[in-house]
């Protein structure tokens, strides 16, 4: 892959990177358009990090499993098995607390009209 067009998706944070997974079959368009509904309905965290994390659950209930077992060392580039394109990531975007994500994700309730309601 072109280190340039690496950059271009980098901008574009992990939303950029699951459009191109997808593109390369490593991503069912189901995932990506799931990620991107739930993301645009997001609220007091990060958009883009909840969406490779749904991406990435969407991915596993497709071959049957039913969790996701984040850990520190977890990698959404294992799960997509893109662990070739590493290198061309940003390394803020794999530096993510994913699971701090996930348990905030989780006490949040509803979120409406961009406030959230515990």
């Amino acid at each position: 892959m072109d280190t340039e067009l690496a950059k271009k998706i980098n901008q574009q944070g992990w939303m950029g990177w699951l459009e191109l997974f997808a593109e390369l079959g490593l991503l069912r368009q189901l995932d990506l358009q799931l990620a991107r509904f739930l993301a645009s309905k997001e609220c007091a965290i990060d958009p883009d990090v909840t969406a490779i994390l749904v991406a990435a659950v969407s991915f596993e209930l497709s071959k049957g499993n039913s969790c996701l077992r984040l850990s520190s060392a977890w990698s959404p580039l294992d799960t997509f098995s893109a662990k070739q394109l590493e290198s061309l990531i940003a390394p803020h975007l794999l530096e993510v607390d994913w699971q701090a994500h996930a348990q905030a994700r989780a006490s949040l309730k509803t979120c409406r009209s961009k406030r959230c309601v515990r």
